[in-house]
C-alpha cells in the first residue's frame, strides 16, 4: 500500500519531457494540479478499494458490506457482451423497465408487472384471481393447445354469460346443479 507511506510534503521528480528539465514537486502540488483534469487513457493493473479488487483478470467482483448504488442520470443501465447490448434496466417516469436486447420485456409499475411476450413456467400460481385484461378479452387454451384437465374444489361454480345467467354448481358428494333463468 504505497499511499500509507506517502505524505503531502513528500517530493516527486517531474520531467517536463521537452528537454530534460527536472523539478521536484510535492505530492500536494501534484494532487492540486490533477484535481479536475480529465484523463483520456489510464491503464492500471489492479485497483483495490476498501478490500474490493478491480483487475484485468477477466472478472470484476464487487463485494461490499453495504448497498451498491448505480446512479445513471440518463435513466438507463445497459448490459453488454463484447460491445453488443443484450439487456438493459431503465427508468421511465418511475416505472422499472427490463429490456432483452433493446426490446421491452417487462414493465414494473408499483406492484404490477406487464410482460411484453409469453410468460412460461412449470407452475404458475395465482393467489387471488387469474383474469383477462377485459370482458371477453382472452381465451383459456386454443383450438390446437387444449388443457388436459380442469380441477375445481367442492362447491365450485362455472358461470356463463355477461350477466352470469347460467350457473353450473358442484354440490359436494351429490353431483351438479344447473340453474338458468330459462
Amino acid at each position: 500500500d504505497i499511499g500509507a507511506n506517502l505524505a503531502d510534503a513528500d517530493l516527486f521528480i517531474v520531467d517536463d519531457g521537452a528537454g530534460g528539465t527536472n523539478r521536484k514537486s510535492a505530492i500536494s502540488r501534484i494532487a492540486t494540479y490533477i484535481e479536475g483534469k480529465t484523463l483520456s487513457t489510464l491503464t492500471v493493473d489492479d485497483i483495490t478499494i476498501n478490500g474490493s479488487t478491480i483487475s484485468d483478470s477477466g472478472n470484476l467482483d464487487i463485494d461490499c458490506g453495504a448497498d451498491i448504488s448505480l446512479d445513471a442520470d440518463g435513466g438507463d443501465i445497459n448490459f453488454k457482451d463484447d460491445g453488443t447490448q443484450f439487456g438493459a434496466v431503465s427508468n421511465n417516469s418511475g416505472q422499472l423497465i427490463i429490456k432483452s436486447s433493446t426490446a421491452t420485456a417487462a414493465t414494473f409499475t408499483n406492484a404490477n408487472v406487464a410482460f411484453a411476450g409469453t410468460v412460461e413456467g412449470t407452475t404458475i400460481t395465482a393467489t387471488t384471481a387469474f383474469v383477462p385484461d377485459a370482458a371477453n378479452g382472452a381465451s383459456l387454451g386454443t383450438t390446437s393447445l387444449e388443457f388436459a384437465d380442469l380441477y375445481l374444489h367442492d362447491g365450485a361454480q362455472i358461470l356463463w354469460g355477461a350477466d352470469q345467467d347460467v350457473l353450473l354448481t358442484h354440490v359436494a358428494d351429490a353431483g351438479l346443479s344447473l340453474k338458468t333463468s330459462a
